[in-house]
């Protein structure tokens, strides 16, 4: 009875491999920069939001008040 033989990769299709990974790391490293850059957006927009909740409830207290 013959061993099985284990499937190998010539030089070329791991030099092909070793590029696609690199390539996905990059794609992956840049969607982690924009997903920060939201992250870091939304939260100046959450504060902004607040402000503005705040600056108007003032505003509006007054009147209300009448």
């Amino acid at each position: 009875m013959s061993e099985p033989q284990l499937a190998t990769s010539t030089d070329g299709e791991t030099q092909d491999l070793k590029l696609q990974a690199k390539q996905l790391r990059q794609r992956l490293d840049t969607a982690v920069e924009q997903i920060r850059a939201l992250q870091n957006e939304s939260s100046g927009l959450l504060a902004e939001n607040k402000y503005l909740e705040e600056y108007i409830g003032n505003i509006l207290a007054p009147a209300s008040a009448k």
